[in-house]
C-alpha cells in the first residue's frame, strides 16, 4: 500500500510540473494611439508581413523529404515547449529561398474544429521562426479575445522556458486597419537576458486583405540549445559540398562566416585525403589561429585519424613552438585537442611546450595522462615553470610516478 501511495504521490508531482500552474497565465492588453517607436514597427511590420505575404503565396505540397521531415519535426517539438495546444494535421509545406537563406513555410490544421485558432502557419528561417495563427477578423480589435486567446495559447509557468507574462499592446485603428495592428513582448526565465535575435520572444497582430493573424515571434534558441543557424538547409550544406572539390572549399573557408559553417567544412576536408599543402592551409588562419588549429586537430581526432595526419600535426606543433610568442595560442591549441587523443604519442613535444614556455598548461596537462617513466618525471620536475604553474606541475609529477609504480607493481 506505500508503495502505491509512493507512486501516485510521484505520478502527481511529474503532472503538476507538466501542466501550468491555476491562476499562471498573466496577460495584459493595454490600448494606445501608437506603437512605441517607429523602429519597433519597423521590425515587426518586416518579420510578420514577410511571413504573411509569403505564405499567402506558397504552393504547399504534402510529401517532405527528408531534411525537411527533419526541420518540421523540429518545429513540433518546439511548439510542443510553447503551446498548449498540438497541432498534428499537416497541411502542406514549401520551401523557398530569400537573400540566400532556405526558408521553410508550413501549415497545420487545427485539432479542434470550431475553436478560435483555425491553423497555424510557420514562417522557418535560419535565425527565427513566426508562427501565424489565424484568426477571426474581429480579434485584432478586441481586448478580451486577445487576452483570452493568449491565455489559452502558452505554457505557463512550464519547462523549458518559463513563460510568466505577456504584454500586448493594441493600437487603436480603423477597424479594418492592415499591417500590423499590435505588438508586444512574452516574458520568460530561460535565457531571458541574452540580447540577441535568437531568443527574443514576441508577440503581436497582423492583418492583410484577406487574414488576420496572431503572431508569434520566437528566436531559434528559445528552447533549443543548438538549432542549425545555417542558411543553407534544404539540402543542407553537408550535402551540397560533396562534390566541390579541395581547392573550392579551401577557399570557401578562406572566406568570412559562421563558426557553425567553418565546422561542416573541416569535418569534409578531414574526411578526405590531403595533401601536405591543402593539410598547412586548412590549419592555417589569420583571424582566429588558435581556434582553427584546435578545430582542425580536434576534428581528426573525432574521425580517428591521427595515424593518417601524425606527420603534418607534429611539423605545424614544431614549427608554431619554434615560432612562438607569448601570444600565439597554436600550440596550447594544439595539445589541447589532443589531451584525450590516443594512439599517437606526442608526449616529447609536450615537454617541449612546457620547457620552452609555449603552451605550460596545455603541455602539463597532455603529459599527465601519458608519462609512463621515471626518467620522464624527473626531467619535468627539473623544468622551471611560472609560479602560478608549480603547484600543478608537482601534482602532474605525483601521478607520472604513481603510474610507473603501478606499473613496476605489476
Amino acid at each position: 500500500m506505500m508503495r502505491y501511495y509512493c507512486f501516485l504521490f510521484l505520478a502527481l508531482v511529474l503532472l503538476a510540473r507538466r501542466l501550468p500552474a491555476e491562476g499562471a497565465a498573466k496577460t495584459t492588453v493595454e490600448l494606445r494611439n501608437s506603437f512605441g517607436s517607429q523602429a519597433d514597427y519597423d521590425y515587426l511590420d518586416k518579420a510578420f508581413g514577410e511571413a504573411a505575404r509569403g505564405l499567402a503565396l506558397s504552393k504547399m505540397v504534402i510529401q517532405p523529404t527528408p531534411p525537411v521531415q527533419a526541420a518540421l519535426n523540429q518545429e513540433q517539438r518546439g511548439m510542443k515547449d510553447i503551446f498548449q495546444a498540438s497541432w498534428l494535421r499537416l497541411e502542406g509545406y514549401t520551401t523557398l529561398n530569400r537573400d540566400n537563406q532556405d526558408i521553410l513555410v508550413a501549415s497545420w490544421k487545427s485539432e479542434t474544429d470550431g475553436g478560435a485558432l483555425k491553423r497555424v502557419s510557420v514562417w522557418d528561417t535560419p535565425l527565427h521562426d513566426v508562427f501565424l495563427f489565424e484568426v477571426d477578423n474581429e480579434v485584432l480589435n478586441s481586448p478580451e479575445r486577445i487576452k483570452a486567446l493568449v491565455d489559452g495559447l502558452f505554457l505557463w509557468s512550464t519547462a523549458p522556458l518559463e513563460i510568466t507574462e505577456a504584454h500586448y499592446y493594441l493600437v487603436l485603428k480603423e477597424p479594418s486597419a492592415l499591417g500590423v495592428v499590435g505588438s508586444g513582448n512574452v516574458v520568460y526565465r530561460r535565457n531571458s537576458a541574452l540580447p540577441n535575435e535568437e531568443f527574443d520572444f514576441l508577440i503581436g497582430g497582423y492583418r492583410t486583405k484577406i487574414d488576420s493573424y496572431l503572431c508569434i515571434f520566437a528566436g531559434k534558441k528559445l528552447v533549443d540549445e543548438a538549432p542549425n543557424l545555417l542558411p543553407q538547409r534544404f539540402p543542407p550544406l553537408k550535402h551540397l559540398i560533396r562534390d566541390s572539390d579541395n581547392g573550392e572549399l579551401l577557399q570557401d573557408l578562406d572566406s568570412q562566416g559562421s563558426h557553425e559553417r567553418d565546422q561542416i567544412l573541416i569535418h569534409e576536408l578531414v574526411s578526405r585525403k590531403l595533401r601536405d599543402g591543402e593539410f598547412d592551409r586548412l590549419v592555417s588562419n589569420r583571424e582566429n589561429p588558435g581556434g582553427r588549429a584546435y578545430d582542425v586537430v580536434a576534428e581528426i581526432v573525432a574521425q580517428h585519424k591521427l595515424q593518417l595526419y601524425q606527420k603534418r600535426i607534429r611539423s605545424f606543433l614544431t614549427f608554431s613552438m619554434r615560432d612562438h610568442s607569448k601570444t600565439d595560442p597554436r600550440p596550447a591549441a594544439i595539445l589541447r585537442a589532443l589531451w584525450y587523443a590516443y594512439g599517437v604519442d606526442f608526449s616529447d613535444l609536450a615537454l617541449v611546450a612546457v620547457k620552452d614556455g609555449s603552451a605550460v598548461y596545455d603541455g602539463l596537462t597532455y603529459l599527465r595522462s601519458r608519462g609512463r617513466t621515471e626518467q620522464l618525471a624527473k626531467e619535468l620536475q627539473s623544468i622551471p615553470v611560472p609560479d602560478e604553474s608549480k603547484d600543478y606541475r608537482d601534482q602532474v609529477v605525483r601521478d607520472i610516478q604513481d603510474r610507473t609504480s603501478e606499473k613496476k607493481d605489476h
